[in-house]
């Protein structure tokens, strides 16, 4: 059995010890690199299985438990909307592990638009249609018969009340009392007039459905075509609930903007059109796959104006939670999360011109 993770042995145990393998060796285990420690563990007997582990202490930021995500992924399934089936739920002591399908076949959404040069108008228009489709299965007079109490209740979440009180704050925990990033963030956040587009966004916060929550390209698994049946799968259900479906779409174009942000080379030349110029992805690009990702959502749930001008402000939650990430533990920020501040500043207090430009 390859394995040199201390913690994934002990997963590895604790799952053996419960007779989940039915016998059968585990062959290998491969860490992945997610929010959660994540691994792909390899059976002898060809399987392959997706195991997720955390500590509930650490978990808070999160909706809910993996027990939690559990039962809500079994009511969405039962909405056919497609997600990998989830085998087992451990609880004991500190610890949670859930043990799901592994999807053979499929890879994140960043790895389908690296093989198409870097962006991809097919993918973002499909992913798109697909988060438009699980808004629609969960919204309206179908949303009626969504558990709402007990054991199955779905959570309803304010997620992007979490940033913004974040953000409120000099600093939001111990852990980052000391980081110089943080401080600069907070003040760049603060002179940019930034937080009243953020504070704009939440107050029109309008929960209709179930949302994802955490649309990430990670999160956001892909068959190799599009013409595939289930060609587009979101896992990762841990911040899902019911809220506003605008944020899934807003996080979602935060993602393709971020990327194409991250990819700019900040020390080849000195102002914003050289660093743009010198992109290995062209703007324009970076423009038709948004286009195409809301021509997407469209084509099932029509959008009014005020919908779109809250897929602008979300996406600068998006963004702005990118930053805070890198500046949680930077002695100052980097070029790439100052050029997310500014687009997010962008985003949030200029709605509508971001829109024209976007659409």
């Amino acid at each position: 059995m390859l394995i040199s993770d201390p913690f994934a042995i002990d997963t590895v145990a604790r799952l053996e010890a419960r007779g989940f393998f039915a016998g059968t060796a585990v062959s290998a285990v491969e860490p992945l690199h997610r929010r959660s420690l994540c691994y792909r563990v390899r059976l002898a007997d060809g399987r392959s299985l997706f195991v997720k582990r955390r500590s509930r202490s650490t978990a808070e930021t999160l909706a809910a438990s993996f027990a939690y995500e559990r039962r809500l992924t079994e009511v969405l399934a039962g909405r056919r909307i497609r997600i990998p089936a989830e085998f087992l739920t451990l609880c004991a002591d500190d610890d949670e592990i859930l043990v799901t399908e592994d999807l053979i076949g499929y890879a994140p959404l960043a790895e389908r638009r690296a093989e198409a040069g870097g962006t991809s108008e097919t993918w973002a228009y499909e992913v798109g249609r697909r988060l438009a489709m699980l808004h629609r299965a969960t919204s309206g007079e179908a949303s009626v018969d969504l558990p709402g109490s007990g054991e199955t209740e779905v959570s309803r979440v304010r997620l992007p009340e979490r940033l913004l009180t974040a953000l409120t704050v000099v600093s939001p925990g111990p852990a980052t009392a000391c980081s110089d990033g943080w401080v600069e963030m907070l003040a760049l956040v603060r002179h940019a007039g930034l937080l009243r587009g953020l504070e704009t966004a939440v107050a029109h916060w309008t929960p209709s459905c179930v949302i994802h929550g955490d649309v990430t390209d990670d999160n956001l698994q892909c068959t190799e075509s599009t013409d595939a049946r289930e060609p587009v799968v979101f896992v990762d259900w841990e911040s899902a609930g019911y809220g506003d479906p605008r944020w899934d779409f807003g996080c979602l174009v935060g993602e393709f903007l971020a990327s194409w942000l991250q990819g700019l080379d900040f020390h080849d030349g000195t102002t914003l059109d050289e660093w743009i110029a010198g992109s290995a992805i062209a703007f324009t690009d970076v423009l038709a796959e948004i286009r195409a990702g809301i021509a997407g959502y469209e084509s099932v749930l029509p959008q009014t104006p005020e919908d779109r001008r809250q897929w602008a402000r979300f996406a600068a939650f998006s963004l702005l939670s990118k930053v805070a990430g890198v500046a949680a533990d930077a002695p100052a920020l980097p070029p790439h999360s100052l050029a997310c501040l500014q687009a997010a500043e962008q985003l949030a207090l200029r709605p509508d011109a971001a829109l024209e430009l976007l659409s």
